[in-house]
């Protein structure tokens, strides 16, 4: 029987009539290594444990995906994901020895592969958002949770402890002004699609449906498989349903997929998603607008607003399309001033009398007299 270390973790590899057994012992010290290998070999020569009671972790990974990811929207991602994963984990390793120590190894490995942007920019470290979800979220901790559901013996995983600090996100707040000179910095046929964004918050590829799914009776919008893979009934406003139901009629007309169009002179052509990207990038800088990102902070926008107007994160949740209300409460949040003004509703002041205070403070600042 061999040991070796691969990282700051022991490794096994020994063979039992003519069957190779190899993984990691999940410790970083030999003696303890030399303990796990050698009680492991006696379990599988006793028969306590046999290679077909304990899968690999890319025996459960490749089931976990067939059952619950390949259906979704999600999938390519999830599946390059996996990949990642794999370049930092052996997928031929027992689920049951996937420990600690060895998901800390791969982390690290995570940390110090190189991300490459392009030929004429220096590769970067993974951010730590990255890390965590390359390697525990939408992969390992999943499938070990698959694995555990399909009752095979897995290690109790501290998550909290394994996950790399993020910093956290800057969900600006748009003013009326950046709105205002981002909206006229737009080429005139994209800001409606602008105004769509702006008012409903919608994902950027789920904007662009189809004109049979705008229902101008109901007054919704029928968004089909979405990220989460449920069709959503986005809610309208009455105001806006004349708008969008003349430009589904003229989609229709003129036989388009989407009722975001250019009209040149009576000639309709179908604004593609990425088009509408690239365009609001360009505007947010021929407007000098920097840190915003060219969409999605829209999406922001539109769940801030109705937060700070309804107090409601349910109704936030809804107008998403989000699963749980905590990744609504994630999309909005409140500025100072939602703060004074909750505050002085709290200790029954006024605006006008904290306005008052406050200048006959700066007067006594200066050194003035207060009457």
């Amino acid at each position: 029987m061999s040991l070796y270390k691969r990282g700051a973790t022991w490794h096994y590899d020994f063979t039992i009539d003519g069957i190779r057994h190899r993984g990691s012992t999940g410790f970083k010290l030999k003696k303890d290594a030399d303990a796990f290998a050698d009680a492991h070999r006696r379990a599988l020569i006793l028969g306590i444990a046999s290679p077909d009671q304990i899968p690999t972790v890319g025996e459960v990974a490749d089931k976990w995906f067939a059952s619950r990811i390949a259906q979704n929207k999600t999938a390519t991602t999830v599946a390059q994901r996996i990949k990642i994963l794999f370049r930092h984990l052996d997928p031929n390793l027992p689920v049951d020895q996937v420990s600690h120590a060895v998901i800390e190894d791969a982390i690290l490995s995570r940390r110090r592969e190189p991300i490459r942007q392009g030929a004429k920019k220096n590769p970067r470290p993974p951010a730590p958002a990255t890390v965590n979800r390359d390697m525990i979220d939408t992969t390992l901790r999943p499938i070990l949770a698959y694995a555990e559901e399909m009752e095979h013996p897995i290690r109790r995983i501290k998550w909290g402890k394994l996950r790399l600090a993020q910093p956290p996100g800057l969900m600006p707040i748009l003013s009326d002004d950046v709105r205002a000179r981002w909206r006229a910095a737009l080429p005139e046929w994209h800001r409606p699609l602008f105004d769509f964004f702006e008012r409903y918050g919608p994902r950027l590829k789920e904007a662009f449906f189809h004109p049979d799914c705008l229902n101008v009776e109901a007054a919704e919008v029928y968004l089909l498989n979405t990220k989460n893979g449920r069709n959503h009934a986005l809610i309208l406003l009455e105001e806006d349903v004349p708008d969008l139901a003349a430009r589904k009629a003229r989609a229709v007309a003129a036989g388009l997929d989407t009722i975001w169009f250019r009209d040149d002179g009576g000639r309709l052509t179908p604004i593609h998603w990425r088009a509408f990207q690239s365009a609001s990038k360009q505007a947010l800088r021929a407007a000098g607008i920097k840190g915003v990102r060219p969409v999605h902070d829209l999406r922001h926008h539109a769940a801030t607003t109705l937060a700070r107007d309804s107090g409601s994160l349910r109704l936030v949740q809804q107008l998403l399309n989000h699963q749980n209300i905590a990744s609504a409460a994630r999309y909005s949040q409140v500025t100072k001033d939602d703060l004074r003004s909750a505050m002085r509703h709290a200790h029954g002041t006024t605006a006008a009398q904290t306005t008052e205070t406050y200048s006959k403070f700066k007067e006594v600042s200066r050194g003035g007299t207060v009457t």
